[in-house]
């Protein structure tokens, strides 16, 4: 086939995923998939490789093709057109936050061609405090309810008790019924388009045109590292909350990159862990933050370097270890121990940015349970300038929050949110709704006063009642 052709029939599959993104976003309600842009969206093949998939969550990055895997595994002698199948279960397909992933066969002549996945964050999925922190769990139950494979929908007909058992067990119930609505709608229209595909171009050429794809992406990322990486290869290391350390060692073993991760300090009795999926993402982002924006994101990507992780540890743990400040407490500091290692190989500066890590005072804000007056649940990370820690710039799409949609749509009154050389000052005052809070911070030096009430570091969910005023500090 002519190149072009090829390369402009693999675009589209891109254009898709990226088209898709947008109505997601459009019809969502919660705030981390409408507003923060915590979603992933990907096509896979009939083999169960990855032909598309959007970069509005880079954590996200393996996720979805494991999530599809998972699930065609589980139900592979049990596929009808018209099903749509769910799974909520971080450390099979996740990155430790209250997540779920639907997915949707495309059957075509009795053959998969194509499975539709959609891997979302949701406000809340159970668990002892409401939203996605739990900084005081001992064990995965602690933070949330696990989903194995179910169905949402048999051969076209809704399966009504699954998506009762998600709201019982949701405090955000009606966000959370919502935004799965949206995304069976995306995964039914995606189906559509790829229906439309194979009609206007048959099944053989596209088939070409996904391997046209792989094959450039391939040729493209082999290039980036060996750029990168001499054949000496570099070690590198950064320090856990807490003072534990982690090493990656990288070496070239003549195809590609070899990256591996140790640790000495085991697994433990907390929510710093990470799960697989995100372990993984964050040794492979800072590898390819050169080129990533700039080749098609299919299997090439996530197949560029081989990846060893210790189990038991932090890093790989058990499937019952709390995971839910693992984006923060554990990829932040193995990304910047993949950073280390590069730059120990002497690789150039441009190719080698520094991810950051940490994470700024945060809130979760929700209505208690069986209040009548309901309000959005809010995560809201209030901001934070350099020297006052929080993701760095390009590991999240949500913009800093307006005082306008705090209050119109959170009934809170932004009071004042500002900002010394090293340090963060932000008041928020209950403007009608009792509500529940988390506050989480991971640093100790953060600080919160609730009506001359002073704290240190984290709490638990507490009563927050109409008038009442919190005031954060923060230093980095």
């Amino acid at each position: 086939m002519n190149p072009a052709r090829s390369w402009t029939i693999h675009a589209g599959f891109g254009a898709l995923v990226d088209e898709m993104e947008a109505l997601f976003a459009r019809l969502a309600r919660g705030p981390l998939v409408a507003g923060g842009r915590h979603f992933a969206i990907a096509l896979l093949d009939g083999d169960l490789r990855l032909l598309a998939q959007n970069r509005s969550d880079p954590h996200m990055l393996f996720v979805p093709r494991e999530a599809g895997r998972h699930l065609l595994d589980y139900f592979a002698y049990d596929i009808a057109p018209g099903d749509i199948f769910l799974l909520g279960d971080p450390h099979r397909a996740g990155t430790g936050w209250h997540e779920v992933s639907i997915a949707l066969p495309v059957i075509e002549q009795d053959i998969l061609r194509y499975l539709c996945v959609l891997h979302f964050a949701v406000s809340d999925l159970g668990g002892e405090l409401p939203g996605q922190w739990q900084p005081f769990a001992t064990d995965i139950w602690q933070e949330r309810l696990i989903v194995t494979p179910l169905r949402l929908s048999r051969a076209g007909r809704d399966v009504a008790d699954v998506a009762r058992l998600l709201g019982v067990n949701s405090r955000a119930a009606h966000t959370l019924s919502h935004d799965l609505a949206a995304a069976r709608s995306v995964a039914t229209e995606m189906e559509c388009r790829l229906r439309g595909l194979l009609v206007e171009h048959g099944w053989p050429l596209l088939n070409t045109a996904a391997a046209f794809g792989r094959d450039y992406a391939s040729r493209r990322i082999s290039e980036q590292l060996r750029a990168i990486l001499p054949l000496a290869g570099g070690k590198g290391s950064a320090t856990f909350p807490g003072g534990d350390r982690v090493s990656v060692t990288l070496r070239w073993n003549g195809e590609r990159i070899a990256a591996s991760a140790h640790s000495a300090t085991r697994q433990g009795d907390d929510s710093h862990h990470a799960t697989p999926s995100l372990s993984k993402a964050s040794m492979l982002l800072p590898l390819l933050a050169g080129t990533l924006d700039d080749v098609p994101l299919n299997d090439a990507v996530l197949e560029a370097i081989d990846i060893h992780l210790p189990a038991g540890s932090r890093l790989l743990p058990d499937a019952d270890r709390a995971c839910s400040l693992g984006r923060f407490a554990v990829a932040g500091p193995l990304a910047a121990a993949v950073t280390d290692a590069l730059r120990d190989a002497g690789a150039p500066a441009r190719l080698t940015p520094d991810p950051g890590s940490g994470m700024a005072p945060g809130l979760v804000v929700h209505a208690p349970v069986g209040s009548a007056s309901a309000i959005d649940p809010l995560s809201l990370s209030l901001g934070f300038a350099p020297g006052a820690g929080g993701l760095p710039l390009g590991w999240s799409a949500a913009p800093l929050v307006s005082a306008e949609e705090v209050e119109q749509r959170h009934r809170l009154v932004l009071r004042y949110r500002k900002w010394a050389a090293d340090a963060m000052h932000v008041a928020v005052q209950n403007s009608g709704v009792d509500a529940e809070l988390t506050l989480v911070a991971l640093q100790p030096c953060a600080s919160l006063q609730r009506e001359g009430d002073a704290r240190q570091g984290m709490m638990a969910a507490e009563a927050y009642p109409a008038g009442a005023v919190l005031s954060l500090t923060f230093q980095g």
